[in-house]
């Protein structure tokens, strides 16, 4: 399998610098509706700052998670409502 190294500075580099950060703020949900639109909105906007099918589909699986979690704590299913962006 080839593997590819994102040199620091980047366009890629700093994707996965930004995700790491982004799942690190939103990584323990809490049962707040201020939590909630906090996450859709950050994960929104870095889905639109960098605008690809990576993006999506990584800001998709964020939510997904988000919620998933929140029901295994006990918390109202599927609480982060919204798209990040249609599909197409």
């Amino acid at each position: 399998m080839a593997t590819k190294k994102f040199e620091k500075g980047t366009k890629e580099f700093d994707f996965f610098s930004d995700l790491w950060k982004l799942s690190q703020m939103v990584w323990v949900p809490e049962n707040t509706d201020d939590y909630y639109e906090d996450a859709l909105r950050k994960i929104t906007e870095f889905d639109a700052k960098y605008n690809t099918p990576y993006s999506q589909h990584f800001s998709e699986a964020l939510i997904k998670t988000i919620n998933d979690f929140s029901v295994l704590a006990g918390f109202e299913e599927g609480k982060v409502h919204g798209e990040v962006r249609k599909a197409g």
